[in-house]
């Protein structure tokens, strides 16, 4: 059984047929192909069909930015949970896709974001870009989930989201961006990842109360503009980024290590 299917560049069309001996008068190119999990589609396509993967087992697509037509059904009853349209998508409807399904915009390369109910969700791989002029979700987000495999936080990424009161930091993330959460007035708290290597100057509101690691560390943190020949060091550096508390922050140094409180 075939899982994957790689449809050459130069298809235009994955069209559908009338046949009366199905259910729905229609039968789409992998219709109920439920061993089917991921397809790639040419940047030659133009439409998708009725039915095309109706009930099909796919789980991730990318939809080419020349496609412009999507027909009732294509999607519908498949696995996917997400999807980003492309800005020439003009003939579609609810019923193309699950009744479930989030759609999102492309961040990058390989990431994608969506807001619902004031949560901003970002999802992918890879590293989030720099924000250095208006923030692509706005400033009004409320709470920001960040899903693993998401290296990094850019910066300014969050800067100015003064309703922010909360983040969730996956343990894939290793570097946090300059300013990322600068002008955050509402976020009081925040638990970094395990494996967090880099974080910039100022990524932190000034009003910030407390930054709590999860585990113990070797050292992982790159401070720039300092050097962390000792733990304090390491202290000294958050409240330097605006930090007014840090809560248990441990570093484990040449088998022994140093806790700090405050």
């Amino acid at each position: 059984m075939q899982t994957a299917v790689t449809i050459p560049y130069g298809v235009t069309t994955i069209e559908y047929k009338n046949v009366s001996y199905y259910p729905y008068g229609y039968y789409g190119a992998f219709y109920k192909c439920t061993s089917l999990t991921s397809i790639t589609l040419p940047e030659s396509l133009i439409s998708i069909g009725k039915y095309a993967f109706y009930q099909s087992g796919l789980s991730s697509v990318n939809i080419p930015a020349s496609v412009t037509s999507i027909g009732d059904y294509a999607f519908r009853g498949t696995n996917l949970t997400a999807i980003a349209l492309p800005e020439g998508l003009t003939n579609f409807s609810d019923m193309s896709f699950p009744s479930d399904i989030r759609f999102v915009q492309p961040y990058g390369s390989n990431l994608y974001w969506s807001v619902t109910d004031d949560t901003l969700t970002i999802t992918g791989t890879g590293a989030m870009e720099d924000c250095l002029g208006t923030l692509p979700w706005g400033t009004d987000i409320c709470s920001v989930i960040i899903e693993d495999g998401v290296t990094s936080i850019g910066s300014y990424a969050f800067s100015g989201c003064s309703s922010l009161t909360s983040v969730t930091i996956p343990d894939s993330v290793v570097t946090i961006g300059n300013f990322a959460f600068n002008s955050c007035t509402s976020l009081t708290s925040v638990n970094l990842p395990e494996h967090i290597q880099t974080i910039g100057g100022h990524a932190f509101p000034e009003n910030m109360v407390s930054v709590h690691y999860r585990t113990l560390f070797v050292c992982p943190v790159q401070l720039r503009q300092h050097h962390s020949e000792d733990a304090r060091l390491l202290l000294l550096f958050f409240l330097g980024s605006g930090l007014s508390v840090v809560f248990q922050i441990s570093v484990y140094k040449q088998s022994n290590y140093r806790h700090f409180s405050g």
